[in-house]
């Protein structure tokens, strides 16, 4: 599901946020095209790590509050996914 958003047009980056009551975390995959590393941002944000344009984090927060502290995250890389968007 989470390569979905990365078929429409001008979108560069997206992710899925998994809920796993079981484990009392929330799984997300990230995935990315062109020159964003998505690698980096789960490891710098979100405890996790993959590849450059298919990478995997994870939360400890409740799904909102993950869903939040990822949105507020997000304006800090708008130059370079604006460019990388560009460049696609």
């Amino acid at each position: 599901f989470v390569n979905y958003g990365l078929s429409i047009d001008k979108i560069v980056f997206a992710v899925i946020f998994i809920e796993d009551a079981s484990q009392g975390i929330i799984k997300m995959s990230l995935r990315s095209k062109g020159n964003f590393s998505v690698n980096q941002f789960a490891r710098k944000h979100f405890n996790g790590g993959g590849h450059d344009n298919a990478a995997g984090g994870k939360s400890h927060e409740t799904l909102e509050a993950t869903v939040q502290t990822f949105l507020s995250i997000l304006p800090l890389y708008k130059l370079d996914l604006t460019k990388n968007e560009a460049a696609i």
